[in-house]
């Protein structure tokens, strides 16, 4: 009896030390994951110095219809001087009418050295935008920033792009207008119809009736099949 007791008792007690080591390994992983997370919410959601504040750059521009603002102060660089940064140690170019440094960036760029190298020390908001970049990209460029472009060198690309976004938004309001606008005569009158407490109590009256009859049908119909098999 109890030998049966001892061997019973050993089978759960491995179970629960495997549970154990389970539960142990997915303790760790959720406090790696709440740990990375709350460091995360610390970095992104503190305020800035009084240092930082006042260099803060109050100068914004339009991307992907979202107001951005670059860290650091606002510094004028025209293209003549970006342009004497083309080369591998020294690599400048123009994006959206902002001016980055890109010189750490060459060696890991995921789309190769070229192909980021080919727009070094020029303007390369088309190139940039034509592959499709991701925020991670723009996140990436951000502490490189080093300032604008003065106010006669800007480009009108990101007006374009602004102006053709505002221009689309007002052809969709139009045409949600004109199906919403344009319902069919007859609709609106089944809906009038649908209303009127009369035209219900009529519906009622006629469901009722046809049920009513149906019955009256299925018992007489019964009945004469009945009356029809017994015997004489």
């Amino acid at each position: 009896m109890s030998n049966s007791k001892k061997e019973s008792y050993l089978g759960p007690e491995i179970d629960d030390d495997h549970g154990k080591s389970q539960l142990k390994n997915t303790s760790l992983c959720l406090k790696r994951l709440v740990g990375t997370f709350l460091e995360y919410i610390q970095n992104t959601g503190r305020s800035r110095t009084a240092n930082e504040d006042k260099n803060y750059n109050k100068n914004f521009h339009t991307r992907r219809g979202k107001n951005i603002v670059e860290n650091g102060a606002t510094t004028f660089v025209c293209r003549k001087e970006v342009y004497q940064h083309k080369t591998k140690d020294d690599a400048w170019m123009i994006l959206h009418n902002k001016v980055y440094n890109v010189t750490d960036i060459i060696n890991i760029h995921p789309g190769g050295v070229a192909c980021l190298f080919s727009c070094v020390g020029l303007d390369g908001t088309v190139n940039f935008d034509d592959v499709g970049h991701s925020n991670d990209a723009w996140e990436m460029l951000r502490p490189y920033y080093i300032g604008d472009l003065p106010g006669s060198e800007l480009t009108g690309l990101d007006n374009q792009k602004s102006q053709l976004m505002q221009a689309t938004k007002k052809i969709e309001h139009t045409a949600a207008n004109r199906i919403t606008n344009d319902t069919p005569k007859e609709t609106h009158f089944i809906n009038k119809l649908r209303n009127n407490s009369a035209f219900r109590i009529l519906i009622l009256i006629f469901t009722n009736t046809a049920t009513i009859l149906g019955l009256l049908a299925l018992t007489l119909f019964t009945y004469l099949q009945s009356q029809k098999w017994s015997p004489n």
